[in-house]
């Protein structure tokens, strides 16, 4: 008989990423980001910049230049009350990119007035980047069981790690992405090994209950911290996400009856199929 452990999340955070396809309405967008080259090898350098004092946190998207594909990916937060004033740009350091790729970039900066959005960088590429198109930088696929009786997701099989990526068992943290259909949130979770139990009912927020929810998938974060004591998370880096099948659930998508608890992480990105 197969021996369950109950996942106990390890914290529940409260980034703001909206809706789970990412959205971009009307014409008037702010000053694109400036891109260069680190002098580190396979580092890009995203220059964003500094829009309002009141200017909560900050989401980065990447695109692929290329004209066929268009896939949206939040690669990132960043969080500006944590960088100094004296700074005439915030810089996130994106550093899971493809020899060779080119890529454009796109800033959306939140305050309490809503969302206001960048234009697209200029193209750029690395010519010395560890990470070539073979390599996978995003989970591997598995599954899911679903019991409607206890709220509990089981995770089936064992993901791939994407092993490629420099540090990842040191460094990232799992995350499971659950959406509803005005927002999509990361959950911390200790881990995806086969037979691991996530009880939804242990973290969802009050707002994800009574309407379908979807489990998208799951991805890795990386979070950088200041030098404040305590330290303080000032950005976070995100994986590409993995959509991960449910039994009996085609769409992923079912209701969990009414609870309370606390907020989690938001997120905004369509899942990668494997």
């Amino acid at each position: 008989m197969k021996k369950y452990f109950l996942l106990t999340v390890l914290t529940i955070f409260t980034f703001i990423f909206t809706a789970c396809n990412f959205q971009l309405s009307g014409t008037n967008y702010v000053t694109k980001p400036d891109v260069s080259l680190s002098t580190t090898p396979g580092e890009i350098i995203i220059a964003i910049p500094k829009l309002s004092s009141s200017t909560q946190y900050i989401n980065i998207y990447r695109k692929k230049a290329d004209a066929g594909d268009s896939t949206l990916l939040n690669i990132g937060i960043l969080y500006p009350d944590k960088y100094p004033t004296t700074e005439t740009a915030y810089i996130f350091k994106d550093n899971l990119v493809v020899v060779n790729q080119e890529y454009v970039y796109r800033i959306r900066y939140r305050d309490e007035e809503g969302y206001t959005t960048s234009n697209w960088s200029d193209k750029i590429a690395s010519d010395s980047s560890t990470y070539t198109a073979s390599d996978v930088l995003a989970y591997g696929t598995a599954g899911f069981y679903y019991a409607e009786d206890t709220c509990t997701l089981e995770m089936n099989g064992t993901p791939d790690s994407p092993s490629a990526i420099s540090n990842f068992s040191s460094e990232y943290n799992p995350m499971l992405i659950i959406s509803t259909s005005s927002k999509t949130q990361l959950f911390a979770i200790n881990s995806v090994a086969d037979g691991e139990l996530y009880r939804l009912k242990s973290f969802l927020p009050e707002d994800f209950y009574d309407t379908p929810i979807t489990i998208v998938g799951i991805l890795a974060e990386k979070k950088e911290t200041d030098s404040s004591t305590p330290p303080q998370v000032k950005c976070i880096h995100f994986t590409e996400p993995t959509e991960i099948p449910i039994q009996g659930y085609s769409d992923r998508t079912f209701k969990v009856s009414t609870t309370s608890s606390s907020s989690g992480v938001d997120y905004s990105r369509a899942a990668r199929t494997k």
